[in-house]
């Protein structure tokens, strides 16, 4: 239920409380915390908890640490909590937590299927003056720079994107993919201008299998034209055509989570923050 690499992030700073024993272990919760994440760049604190699903006494002690927990954490605090857990959910609600994105996964040639059959978008953006074509290593400051732009003026939509340490995390990877990970990024053009982005990549997941996952980035300029459902098309059969069976990618976007329900995808986890973004009425049936 947890790994050696998991105690060496909580010896450098944090804690653990385990409910059972070393060869029976029913429940826990625990947190760390670091100066700098890898992949967001800034300081967080990581907290996990878990308890066996058919095991109430369980439950009911993971309810009260996270009661006792959730006051000492601050607004660095970052969780996912997956949706077989809702009364854990709704305990860190009620600790003044917030949910800050859904993670959903999806069957890709079902979700292609679907798409075509109820939107039938486009291939390309020809019809709108604008093109798309494979990124290229010479694109990369004018990609870090499309993020800050975008991510600076709605950070709600990824908190940490427009941050220094994020947006030199993007270029590494962009320049550097690693050797592990497959995918595919385009540019959409206006001219000789890039206006959006979107990329799909795909690797071996211990849990997962073979999973997907998308990013989408567009100035404000090029929305509400059907642009992602364009783009949702291409990066689909990008996965189908890599025998990649399913996808998986958090957002907190309300065209995005309508794009989901008509493709089939289904909830796998809340991200929790003490982020003020969303009420949460923006969740709707997917609220715990």
């Amino acid at each position: 239920m947890y790994s050696d690499k998991l105690f060496d992030s909580i010896a450098e700073g944090g804690d653990f409380q385990a409910f059972g024993s070393a060869d029976d272990l029913r429940a826990y919760i625990g947190w760390y915390h670091r100066d700098v994440d890898p992949a967001f760049g800034c300081p967080i604190t990581r907290v996990f908890a878990d308890h066996r699903l058919d095991d109430d006494q369980a439950r009911d002690w993971l309810l009260q640490q996270v009661q006792q927990l959730a006051p000492t954490l601050g607004n660095d605090a970052d969780l996912m909590v997956d949706p077989c857990y809702p009364s854990i959910a709704r305990a860190w609600l009620d600790a003044g937590f917030r949910i800050s994105s859904v993670m959903l996964v999806g069957r890709t040639e079902l979700a292609l299927q679907r798409l075509m059959q109820h939107k039938n978008p486009t291939p390309d953006l020809t019809h709108l003056g604008l093109t798309m074509r494979q990124a290229q290593p010479e694109d990369v400051d004018e990609l870090v720079e499309l993020r800050r732009v975008v991510f600076a003026a709605e950070p709600e939509w990824c908190w940490f994107g427009a941050g220094p340490g994020a947006l030199e995390h993007f270029r590494e990877r962009f320049l550097n993919a690693p050797a592990d990970r497959g995918g595919v990024t385009e540019v959409i053009m206006d001219g000789d201008r890039i206006v959006g982005t979107c990329d799909a990549d795909w690797s071996v997941n211990p849990m997962w299998g073979s999973l997907g996952g998308f990013g989408l980035i567009f100035r404000r300029s090029i929305r509400g034209q059907g642009v992602a459902k364009t783009a949702y098309r291409r990066m689909l059969q990008n996965l189908v055509d890599h025998d990649i069976p399913l996808f998986r990618g958090s957002t907190a976007q309300p065209a995005v989570m309508g794009l989901a329900a008509l493709m089939e995808r289904r909830l796998s986890g809340w991200t929790l923050r003490r982020d003020e973004y969303f009420e949460a009425g923006h969740w709707g049936q997917l609220n715990p």
